[in-house]
């Protein structure tokens, strides 16, 4: 898996992340089965951090990603971001609250653990909008 000089402390999560991810914007242009193919090679070789967007899409990356790390879960650490509208205060407290996250990852084939929810609040406690991303 990954190199231990190739991956770095993601922001208050103080997960040890792999330093280079697998963008999936317009993932879904590509046949399924090939984009899914390239997910899990990427895992393979340690690139276990993903990013994506519920903008991707319009949702088409997230059930590509759910089908790639299907059985894989714990090895990745899954990174998105809200669309334009939810870039408030408001919008990013509602995108970020626990119960979306769920409802969003359930469908896309996304199965969130006790762990995954208790990172997620703890990286963004309920009722606090977060300032910034960490930088990785």
């Amino acid at each position: 898996m990954a190199a231990e000089n190739t991956t770095r402390i993601f922001g208050s999560t103080r997960r040890r992340v792999a330093g280079i991810g697998q963008g999936t914007w317009k993932i879904e242009s590509s046949a399924a089965a090939d984009a899914i193919a390239a997910l899990r090679r990427g895992l393979d070789l340690g690139l276990t951090h993903i990013d994506t967007a519920e903008m991707y899409g319009s949702g088409a990356s997230e059930k590509i990603i759910g089908k790639a790390i299907d059985g894989r879960r714990d090895e990745v650490f899954l990174v998105s971001k809200v669309l334009p509208n939810h870039a408030s205060k408001n919008g990013t407290l509602k995108a970020s609250d626990i119960a979306h996250v769920t409802e969003n990852a359930g469908a896309y084939g996304v199965e969130l653990s006790d762990s995954d929810i208790a990172k997620i609040d703890a990286a963004f406690p309920r009722g606090k909008a977060p300032r910034g991303l960490p930088m990785i």
